[in-house]
């Protein structure tokens, strides 16, 4: 049995939509990937320091994969204005995890914070990231998404993290040859705020707990 946790804000004003795809996008894959797995899904009305102090020691004593999809900032992650993961107050609960943040600044002070109090390792950005909309948001998604599913696929979370970024390499040349160079540098924002902590040769094996 794989445990996943899935933070997503759906409530959010500008990006609930895309939140939540970026959601689905995962969840789609888990279940043609994953055989055995276990999905605790967090929309924005459990996005709350009281339900993720309730819900994360429940799956924390194993291996699990925690993936946020909401706003951020250096030493948390928010929805709805509040904060329901935050650098020493609840930090500690992920200890076991690959924590997987698609959140602005996040890496700055809550993913060394994470990793201090025992989490595996650490996928998120350094600086503010950016989501393309309208006909962008597929590849927006994608870009995103793309490390922990080369991670569930097999790959050493490093290299996963490696492939992300070649990845969004590739789609920022496309982007900048379709003539489309304000969207190619939003990406290239997003691969450059890139940042990984952790054990450089986890395997999503290691998560298969009984």
């Amino acid at each position: 049995m794989t445990k996943f946790g899935i933070a997503f804000d759906n409530n959010d004003v500008e990006l609930g939509d895309y939140f939540r795809l970026s959601k689905e996008d995962i969840i789609s894959f888990i279940a043609a990937h994953c055989q055995d797995h276990n999905i605790i899904e967090i929309p924005s009305n459990q996005c709350n320091q009281a339900f993720i102090d309730f819900t994360i020691p429940q799956i924390n004593a194993d291996n699990f994969l925690f993936l946020a999809y909401s706003h951020g900032n250096h030493d948390s992650l928010t929805a709805g204005g509040a904060f329901y993961i935050k650098k020493e107050v609840n930090s500690a609960l992920f200890v076991n995890s690959l924590f997987y943040s698609m959140s602005c600044l996040s890496a700055r002070e809550l993913g060394s914070d994470l990793i201090i109090n025992g989490c595996h390792a650490f996928v998120g950005f350094k600086e503010n990231a950016n989501a393309l909309l309208g006909s962008f948001q597929a590849l927006s998604i994608e870009c995103d998404n793309y490390a922990i599913k080369a991670f569930i696929n097999g790959a050493g979370i490093k290299s996963a993290v490696e492939q992300m970024k070649a990845n969004f390499t590739g789609k920022i040349d496309q982007l900048v040859l379709s003539g489309e160079p304000l969207r190619a540098a939003y990406l290239r924002q997003n691969r450059d705020a890139l940042w990984f902590a952790g054990v450089e040769d986890l395997v999503f094996t290691s998560f298969n707990v009984n």
